[in-house]
Parts: C-alpha cells; structure tokens; sequence
C-alpha cells in the first residue's frame, strides 16, 4: 500500500502574481534623522529618473510601456501596484511608513496626490494598490 505525503497547501485567498518589474532589488536605504525623532529618505523618480530605473533596474525594453512612464496618465494606466518589501538590519524597527508622493502641475510640493501605507519590517511584501489612492484630477 502507497502512503501518501501531504504537500503544502494553496493559500485560500492567494493574490494573483501581475507581471511586473523592479525599480530598487536588494537596495540599502540609510534613512536619515530629521531632529525629531523621525527618519526619512526621500528617493526621487522625477524626469527621466523612472524611465531609466525601469529600464536598467527593471529589464523594461519596451517603449510603449516606457513611454507610459513618462506622464501621469500613463503611470495611471499602467500601474496597478507597488510592492514593497522592508528588512531592518542594524536597528530595532517594527515598520516603515511608505509614501508616494506624484507632485502636481501648480504648486510643486503641495498640490498633486500623496499617498502613504505603514510597511511592517518583517522580510514579505506588502502591496500599495493604486485603487486605493486618492489622485488628484480626472483620468479619461
């Protein structure tokens, strides 16, 4: 008689694996003190910044989806997503709050659309849905 080994099983509710590509693998981010007990690291992806870290980071050969990186309405359409993964090496660090930040066309820093998720320092990704952020301004 054949025994038979239990696997592991299937997530209930698994999250549908989207085709994708990386803009930061493996990237060591020193945050900085601000003076009051906050640390931050702002990384920029202004002009060209995210067109080039999708192509030499991400593998992205494609120009219609680089061109899509190039305007907010592409960016729109195109991403579904963000995914982002924390490990804490040095500190003691129970999460890291995550902001996107898409500034706008009138006043720089404060018109545009912000939005932020606090990402818990445990090594699994954790996804920032672009259904869930509040843009400023209409989309065709």
């Amino acid at each position: 008689m054949t025994k038979y080994v239990n696997g592991p099983t299937a997530p209930q509710d698994p999250v549908a694996r989207r085709s994708g590509f990386y803009l930061m693998f493996d990237a060591v981010i020193e945050a900085t003190d601000h003076g009051n007990g906050s640390y931050a690291q702002e990384l920029y992806l202004e002009k060209n910044q995210l067109v080039d870290k999708a192509k030499f980071v991400g593998g992205v050969e494609d120009e219609d989806i680089l061109a899509l990186l190039r305007s907010t309405e592409g960016f729109r359409r195109l991403v579904h997503s963000i995914g982002i993964t924390v490990s804490a090496h040095d500190a003691p660090l129970d999460s890291v709050r995550f902001a996107m930040e898409h500034w706008g066309k009138t006043i720089r820093h404060e018109s545009g659309t912000k939005a932020a998720i606090e990402v818990p320092a445990d090594g699994i990704e954790h996804v920032m849905s672009m259904a869930d952020v509040a843009w400023a301004g209409a989309i065709e």
